[in-house]
Order: structure tokens, then sequence, then C-alpha cells
């Protein structure tokens, strides 16, 4: 990649920012919500967000999916086909499961499945893996 290519992916993933913070959706503050609450909010499958935590910092790459969903099918079909190594979590299918996939979406922030980590970051979904440019190269087995 030239210094131009990496110049121009690096602005393609940029993070828009406001007074020096990143950008996020608006979420509501913590202190506007009342203690029980909170709590209910800390714990709703929490063991679910603490799977994908540690699969993420124990894996170069990760996908989380459902079954049936054919958008995850084609994001791991990607890698398998680019000879890359995967740590897959799966949780449920259309039919099951959709409270812990809920979980996931709250504490990433990314609203659909597949979701795809690299080195800790989330990529977005299939579609956006298929543009992604690591700006490391990416480690082939």
């Amino acid at each position: 990649m030239t210094l131009g290519e990496t110049s121009a992916f690096i602005r393609a993933y940029e993070k828009p920012t406001f007074f020096g913070e990143q950008a996020m959706r608006k979420i509501l503050n913590s202190d506007k919500i009342e203690s029980q609450a909170l709590k209910a909010i800390q714990n709703y499958h929490a063991e679910v967000v603490t799977e994908a935590e540690n699969a993420i910092a124990a894996n170069e790459w990760v996908i989380i999916g459902m079954k049936q969903n054919p958008v995850v099918k084609s994001a791991r079909n990607h890698l398998k086909g680019l000879n890359i190594s995967f740590h897959y979590i799966e949780h449920g299918s259309y039919f099951s499961m959709w409270k812990p996939r809920l979980a996931i979406k709250l504490w990433s922030g990314w609203p659909t499945f597949p979701q795809v980590f690299h080195k800790g970051v989330l990529i977005g979904g299939y579609s956006d893996l298929k543009k992604y440019r690591s700006p490391v190269p990416i480690s082939l087995d």
C-alpha cells in the first residue's frame, strides 16, 4: 500500500470527533438512570458480553453471529476464503436467543449481525469487512 493509499484508508476509517472526544451515538448518561435500573442494565446478559470481550482479547479475528443468517455465513466464508483463522461466537437464530444478541448489540453499539472484530477493534458487518484494509499487515495462516 502506498503512502497515498494508506492516508486515504486512514481517513476513511477515522472516527469523527467533537471537542476532542470520539463521536458516538447518544446514550443516556448514567447519572440520569436510577440505581436499580443501572444495576439491571449492567447485569443484562453480562455473561454474553464477557464472553465476547474475552474472545476479542484472545483472538486476532472474531465474528459474532447467529444461525440461519446468510450475511453471517458470508462473513465467515470471506475470512475462510482468505485463509484467515477466526474465533466464531454464535448465539441462537431468528427463533431463539434474541435477548443475549441484544446485549451484544447494546454493548458494541452495532445494530446488526455479524459483528466483525480485528485486533480488538469493531470493523462492522460483512459489507465493512469486504472493504476493510488493515493499517497493519493481516496475519495469514
